[in-house]
Order: C-alpha cells, then sequence, then structure tokens
C-alpha cells in the first residue's frame, strides 16, 4: 500500500467515524484530528440505560444487558461474569432471578434462572468501590419466557436513545429470528430495527457460519460476546465500526477462518483475545483501526506469537496499536 493511499483511507476513517459520532448524539467534525475524535467514542450513549461511558469495560468488565431464554443450556448465556482489577464489585437487584456468588469481591458471578413464561426486565445496579472511589451502573436482565427454536438466535433492541425506559417493554424489543442481524450499511433495517438499535444479542441456538456484516455499525453494541461452540468461520466486517464495544469475546476453538476487517475501527476495544489454535486464515484489516487495543505490545504471548508462527495466514494488513494504556479493569 502506498503512502498517499494509507492517508486518504485514514482520512476516510475520520470522516466516518465524525459522521457516526455525530449521529449518535456527540458532537464531531471531519476538520478533527483522529486524536482528537477517538477519545469522543467514550461519550457515546448506550446498553444499560446510563452513558456507556470509557467505565464500561475499563473500570469492569460484564454485561449490562444480559440476556437469556427459556430452557437455555448454554452455561455462558445464564451464567455471567463481572470483572474489576481495582474494585470490588456488589451487584444487587436480581435476588428473585439469579444466584449471586462472590458479592464484594473483584469476580462476582451471576446465574440466571431459565424456567419462566413469561417475558420480563429486571432492572439492578452494579457498585463498584475500593478505598477512595466508588462507582455505580445500571443493569437491565432481558428473559425471553420462549424456548428458542433450532437455528434461531436472539437480540435486544432499544426503540429510542439515548433509552428513557425502565423495566418494562415499552421502549425495548426481543427479537427471535432465523437469521443473523447483518446490517450492510446504517440505513439498512434487520428484523425491522436499524444497526444503532441493537443493545444485546446472543447466539442461542444459531451456529452456522457467519455472514458478512456481522453487527456492522452497532454503535451501541457494549456486551460480552461468546460465539457459538459450533461456529468455524466469521464472514467480512465483523462488529465493524462498533465504536463503543470493549468487552470479553470468546472465539469458539473450533474456529477456522476469520474474515477481512474483523473487530475494523473498533476504537474502545482493549480486551485479552485468544486465537484458537486450529485458525488457519485471517482476512486483511484484523484489528485494523483499533487505537485502544494495547495486547499486541502488552501480551506478546496472546496473540502476537500465534500470529508470526502462522505463516501465510495473515491478510495484507493487521491492523493499527496505539501508545495508549488500556483497560484497567
Amino acid at each position: 500500500m502506498s503512502l498517499a493511499t494509507a492517508l486518504t483511507a485514514l482520512d476516510t476513517q475520520r470522516d466516518n467515524l465524525a459522521a457516526n459520532l455525530t449521529t449518535m448524539g456527540v458532537t464531531a467534525s471531519n476538520t478533527e484530528t483522529l486524536a482528537q475524535l477517538v477519545p469522543k467514542v467514550l461519550n457515546i450513549e448506550s446498553g444499560g440505560g446510563t452513558p456507556t461511558d470509557s467505565r464500561v469495560g475499563t473500570l469492569f468488565t460484564g454485561a449490562t444487558i444480559p440476556l437469556t431464554f427459556k430452557n437455555n443450556t448454554n452455561i455462558y448465556e445464564n451464567e455471567y461474569e463481572y470483572k474489576s482489577e481495582r474494585y470490588n464489585i456488589t451487584i444487587t437487584g436480581l435476588d428473585s432471578v439469579a444466584t449471586i456468588t462472590g458479592n464484594g469481591s473483584k469476580n462476582v458471578k451471576v446465574a440466571f434462572t431459565a424456567s419462566s413464561s413469561t417475558n420480563s426486565i429486571t432492572m439492578f445496579n452494579i457498585n463498584l468501590t475500593n478505598d477512595t472511589e466508588s462507582y455505580n451502573f445500571v443493569g437491565r436482565f432481558f428473559y425471553y419466557g420462549t424456548e428458542v427454536a433450532a437455528g434461531n438466535c436472539l437480540a435486544v433492541a432499544s426503540k429510542i436513545l439515548p433509552e428513557s425506559g425502565t423495566g418494562d417493554f415499552s421502549n425495548f424489543e426481543i427479537i427471535e429470528s432465523s437469521t443473523y442481524p447483518l446490517f450492510s450499511s446504517n440505513t439498512v433495517s434487520w428484523a425491522g430495527v436499524f444497526s444503532h438499535q441493537i443493545i444485546g444479542f446472543i447466539f442461542a441456538k444459531k451456529s452456522t457460519p457467519i455472514e458478512d456484516y456481522f453487527l456492522y455499525d452497532c454503535y451501541a453494541f457494549n456486551q460480552p460476546l461468546t460465539l457459538s461452540s459450533g461456529l468455524t468461520s466469521t464472514g467480512n466486517y465483523f462488529l465493524n465500526n462498533c465504536y463503543s464495544f470493549n468487552q470479553p469475546l470468546t472465539l469458539p476453538s473450533g474456529l477456522t477462518t476469520i474474515g477481512q476487517y474483523f473487530l475494523n475501527a473498533c476504537s474502545a476495544f482493549n480486551q485479552p483475545l485468544t486465537l484458537p489454535s486450529g485458525l488457519t486464515a485471517i482476512g486483511g484489516y484484523f484489528l485494523c483501526n483499533c487505537y485502544t487495543f494495547d495486547q499486541f505490545n502488552q501480551q506478546q504471548d496472546y496473540p502476537l506469537k500465534q500470529l508470526q508462527a502462522m505463516s501465510g495466514v495473515l491478510g495484507q494488513t493487521m491492523g493499527s496499536q496505539t501508545k495508549q494504556s488500556g483497560g484497567g479493569k
């Protein structure tokens, strides 16, 4: 790639970032530099009913929009972990729908029940404390009281942004679908909703290969994501332009192929990422424009050495890293 081409690509990314920040209600202009625009990602409002500032994914990781369904047998979709390196976590408000272990520690586990036949939303509180600081976050547990059909997945959509609803469905919708939420642009709808409305997703009973544009332009999505164990490939533009996303991403051991632009422009993402040992192909622009991702610098065993050992696997461009340190979970 020539210098001129690279500069043009950066200009395009800057323009797109400025436009999408504006769409999400954040003041931004394409006359600003990327260094000025990227921190504004943290001002995007998203899941949980509270502004998803940098604290969700940096001070702690864990679902503010946990989602499950009746008779779900996927443990990773019924049991959620909340972790922090610096703060003790206390979760309240879920006594009627979950069993909580480790409350008051840096690693809390929440196991939701999955037997009711009634749709519900349960609001709960996540409190972080240490000797000098205290933070509070509002979460919503979405429960789908119907057993999901074979081959279907589940998503939660907010009908308005920013969210103003409480513990009812006046401003939210649970969507069961036989197709993945694919958005080739932010003007294309899926199951009657647009990309910016998606705030939660689980694979449920769907494990077919992921097509192109999975959760593309889902600016508000910032939940832990575990791919189905049966998945073998992801298409191009997986989570592309998900500017808020900074949560654990678990790839299945059987994954062999990753398409182009994987996590492209996920500006906030800075979580440990382990690539499956059986991976045989990674498309171009892998983790490109992930400005805060510092794992390649700080944890070179995973996945940098994996990638270095996979001769001929990588596409033409692996992506961007920055000097910014991450996490602080």
